[in-house]
């Protein structure tokens, strides 16, 4: 194409006479139209991907995507309660246990546990630590309990066992599977599944059925002491151990001490089936309570306005023909014609509702008109707003409105509030508050009882949300 092209003369007259036709009516804004669907397209498929994705449903899975920095959380437990760790670990804790976590993004857990009985539940990952009074407990991948005995309590049970006073807190981790190290001043020691290990003044090893007289001269080897050592005694439960040791020894070859034996290896057995049952349970749970979007505890909903958290529930957004309540799903209501078209036109309202929200936030953040996307996915359209509007404005409102549910502060959707507002801002604020709007107009019509257990029926009214796009960046 580099070549000169020679023209005969009669040739360059034609070209100089010829003229360019002009475009097709409306070709260049089709061209134009085009190009910016796949743009938004494009960041919307990008938007999806990113870590601050704010409309993700999560359906049988929830999901809670940050910036990228750690999760750091504490809690001191009133009740029985289950906590997730990251992705690798669950943590049920015993009425009085305290715990404080840090989990990096890769898994990496650093744990502080004050006080109280934990049972962890690990998988295989990065490093993974928790730090007691006088020492460290350091799993890979494993399944164990870490109970924090205050010695102000303690030390008048133990009787005559060799405590000092320097010691404050008696330390007893115990091991159902894997493999954990715990470590106390310079001295680190290995424990396997079955195995139980105090922290007094120092590290003492013995089986889990407590290293009573019958059966402990393993541990007693491991530990560089004799069967009858106070090492031996302060792994066993308040004050009980002493004792049973007198008896051990005193049956210790008889046909008694074999029964006392088989005894107590059945209830190490036991108690490591107890603890994978209680694992398993507190996997279910923290599950279940990471799906949950409405009907948060207190602890919860402080724990999302600590990180900017948000959680909604909302039917789908439809075009053209309006949502109705499945009638198979309401049968077992016993619910009436006239009750069910009711909420069939509440269904409806709310749906108009959330799109016209979507399209008039929209419009503002764009320019664009009204009436050229009426036929576009509302999902789409509030992909577009998100994506213009700033991070840290974002960022700004989920912290609010996170807060404001800590807080007990119900929503205001009134006309005259939204119209002082960001359209980023009205449109979350009537997105999240659906769920509660929706449920209390069914109730208007089949009572409030029968409206909570249809939401009930499904967790939630189709679509769940659990999204947060991280908290403001402090002032420097």
């Amino acid at each position: 194409m580099g070549e000169d092209i020679e023209l005969t003369e009669e040739e360059r007259r034609a070209l100089e006479a010829w003229q360019v036709p002009d475009a097709p009516v409306g070709f260049a804004e089709r061209v134009l139209a085009r190009e910016a669907r796949a743009r938004r397209g494009s960041r919307r498929g990008l938007g999806l991907g990113l870590a601050a994705a704010v409309l993700l449903a999560i359906g049988a899975t929830a999901w809670w995507l940050s910036r990228g920095e750690p999760i750091v959380g504490s809690l001191t437990a009133e009740a029985r309660t289950s906590e997730r760790l990251g992705e690798r670990g669950v943590a049920v804790l015993e009425p009085g246990a305290a715990l404080a976590w840090t989990i990096a993004r890769d898994g990496e857990a650093t744990l502080v546990q004050s006080s109280g009985a934990v049972f962890y539940r690990v998988e295989p990952g990065g490093a993974f630590t928790v730090s007691v009074p006088g020492g460290e407990v350091r799993v890979r991948g494993t399944c164990f309990e870490v109970e924090v005995k205050d010695m102000a309590a303690w030390r008048p049970a133990l009787g005559g066992a060799a405590v000092g006073a320097a010691v404050s807190a008696l330390v007893v981790v115990t091991v159902y599977e894997g493999r954990v190290e715990v470590a106390r001043g310079g001295e680190v020691r290995a424990l396997e599944p079955g195995e139980r290990a105090t922290l007094g003044e120092e590290i003492a090893i013995a089986p889990a059925r407590a290293a009573r007289g019958v059966g402990g001269g393993d541990a007693a080897a491991r530990n560089g002491t004799s069967g009858t050592s106070g090492a031996r005694t302060l792994a066993a439960p308040a004050g009980t151990s002493a004792s049973r040791d007198r008896v051990g020894d005193a049956v210790d070859g008889s046909e008694a001490g074999a029964r006392i034996a088989t005894l107590e290896r059945d209830n190490a057995a036991l108690r490591t089936e107890l603890a994978a049952l209680r694992v398993k349970a507190a996997e279910a749970d923290a599950v279940r309570e990471a799906h949950k979007t409405y009907d948060l505890g207190q602890a919860e909903l402080d724990r999302m306005a600590e990180r900017c958290e948000l959680r909604w529930d909302t039917i789908g957004y439809r075009l053209g023909e309006p949502p109705r309540v499945p009638r198979e799903e309401a049968e077992p209501f016993a619910l009436t014609d006239a009750q069910l078209d009711a909420l069939d036109e509440q269904l409806a309202a709310e749906n108009a509702r959330l799109i016209e929200a979507i399209r008039q936030a929209y419009v503002e953040v764009t320019g664009d008109d009204l009436a050229a996307i009426q036929a576009v996915a509302p999902e789409a359209l509030f992909n577009e707003v998100q994506d213009k509007t700033p991070i840290e404005e974002r960022r700004r409102i989920f912290q609010l409105l996170a807060r404001e549910r800590a807080e007990g502060v119900a929503p205001d959707v009134t006309p005259a509030r939204l119209a002082e507002l960001t359209p980023i801002e009205r449109l979350l604020r009537v997105i999240t508050s659906s769920g509660e709007r929706l449920e209390a107009a069914m109730g208007e019509v089949v009572g409030p009882e029968v409206a909570r257990q249809m939401r009930d029926a499904r967790g939630g009214f189709g679509n769940r949300h659990r999204s947060s796009y991280g908290c403001p960046e402090e002032a420097p």
